[in-house]
């Protein structure tokens, strides 16, 4: 009988500290939708008020103040938007041109705008901003094309995905006095893999991101600051590419066999003919690796087939 008394104390007290942050917190996600644009549009209610108004993922989640108006589940749910409309590719190309007469061309259109442009490919190729915001399908294509026409080795250096968030960093000192049931004290970088420091009950343990963002009860207890960065973080470990290339262009260019390596587990060794025709991996390499195998398959005398 004390048990179940017990029991219910904790539930209603729990129910108690809710409503009190509910109070604390007076917007709420009403409804998300895309735009014509592709974008995530956010429609926010005013609790206890007829009162909306909306807003695109990616500008709501710089908005300090507004952010922590907001519960910590719909600040996982803004910044999982948020993120998906900041690292998906910005460019599309619509036409490849093969001809010499066109000096290596291409018709590529930006997300959201209607009219495509044609451009040069040695400018694509040296405007990162594009290439970090192409499909490697059709990195690809656009290296093979580079090597076919400009005739210029790629530099061995990588590229990153997308520009990192102004609040992207890895201080996250808790300055929520008023609960402090969990403490994160770091954040560790291994080679583009997180693992998270948290303190609970004077004892550290490691976590990742992943883990914490899914888990409630942790969440719950930390500020916005650290819900954000922790879901970028999180974002950054699932979409970070699984396959990377290890050999140097040159050894591409020259060998059957090429490594290869997936995110956590191994090296393995692939045939070139059979790697560049395989979506499932081409998809899951960086746009540079990309362009370095469009452009080796030229000098193989190959030509990508990914349609």
């Amino acid at each position: 009988m004390f048990k179940v008394i017990n029991n219910l104390y904790s539930f209603f007290t729990e129910f108690a500290n809710y409503s009190k942050d509910l109070q604390k917190k007076p917007y709420t996600i009403n409804f998300i939708k895309r735009n014509t644009k592709n974008e995530h549009i956010i429609t926010i209610k005013l609790r206890n008020s007829n009162s909306i108004f909306k807003m695109n993922a990616d500008e709501l989640i710089l908005e300090d103040k507004l952010l922590k108006k907001f519960i910590w589940s719909d600040i996982r749910t803004i910044s999982y938007y948020a993120f998906i409309d900041i690292t998906s590719p910005k460019y599309k190309i619509l036409r490849l041109y093969f001809s010499s007469d066109d000096m290596g061309k291409i018709i590529i259109r930006k997300r959201g705008e209607i009219k495509a442009k044609k451009k040069f490919i040695k400018d694509i190729v040296n405007d990162e901003n594009i290439i970090n915001s192409i499909p490697s399908i059709d990195a690809i294509k656009l290296g093979f094309l580079y090597d076919k026409y400009i005739k210029k080795e790629f530099i061995e250096n990588d590229i990153q995905m997308f520009d990192q968030p102004e609040f992207a960093g890895k201080k996250l000192a808790n300055n929520d006095k008023t609960n402090t049931r969990y403490t994160l004290t770091e954040i560790i970088d291994n080679n583009n893999e997180y693992t998270v420091i948290i303190k609970h009950k004077n004892k550290s343990v490691e976590l990742t991101p992943l883990f914490i963002v899914n888990d409630n009860e942790i969440l719950e207890s930390l500020n916005c600051e650290q819900i954000r960065m922790l879901c970028y973080y999180a974002f950054m470990d699932k979409h970070t590419p699984d396959y990377r290339l290890i050999d140097s262009f040159e050894t591409i260019c020259k060998k059957d066999n090429i490594k290869i390596s997936k995110k956590k587990k191994y090296t393995e060794s692939e045939k070139f003919n059979s790697l560049i025709i395989n979506n499932d991996i081409i998809n899951s390499i960086s746009s540079k690796d990309a362009l370095r195998l469009g452009s080796a398959a030229n000098k193989k005398e190959g030509t990508p087939s990914n349609e």
